[in-house]
């Protein structure tokens, strides 16, 4: 099960003292147990990689109610004051594990911010939502606007171009 801000399905299972392995992210409530990735090193690593190819105006889609995701909004932060570029809270866009949402909000950011050249998604889903808007509207991926996701689902190397994303080792985790 994947942790929202207050996910019920979880607490309801705890209660009835059920035995639950949750993956996600460390929670406020420590009442069960807990398998994940490094999520701000991840997110860290992403963001670094935007920098090198040259990005400096980064865009965050996901929605920090997320515990995950949250993590990886400290990861984000953390790789632009490393090199020394401005957190943009306005660059920050709540957005849904959906393609549809990630595609609705690059559209929404970009109408805003056309200047843009880079962005983290917090999960493939949104980045392949992003890279469908870009295509459309004719943006080169990477050339204009560079894109890293996360977790590294089979569908980022059937896209084109194949997308950049960050592995979590769910194997290792089950």
């Amino acid at each position: 099960i994947g942790q929202g801000d207050h996910d019920q399905r979880v607490e309801s299972l705890v209660s009835d003292n059920m035995p639950v392995v949750v993956w996600g992210a460390d929670p406020k409530d420590k009442n069960h147990c807990i398998i994940g990735s490094d999520n701000k090193k991840g997110a860290y690593l992403a963001v670094n990689h935007l920098i090198e190819q040259g990005s400096r105006k980064i865009a965050f889609l996901g929605d920090i109610d997320y515990p995950e995701v949250a993590i990886r909004w400290e990861g984000y932060q953390q790789a632009l004051e490393q090199a020394s570029l401005p957190v943009n809270q306005e660059l920050r866009i709540k957005t849904d594990f959906t393609s549809q949402d990630g595609y609705q909000k690059m559209q929404q950011i970009f109408a805003q911010h056309p200047d843009i050249d880079g962005l983290f998604a917090v999960s493939d889903g949104i980045a392949l939502g992003a890279l469908k808007y870009l295509t459309e509207q004719s943006i080169v991926v990477p050339d204009q606007v560079a894109i890293v996701g996360f977790d590294n689902i089979a569908m980022t190397e059937l896209c084109t171009p194949s997308l950049s994303t960050v592995g979590q080792n769910t194997i290792a985790g089950g």
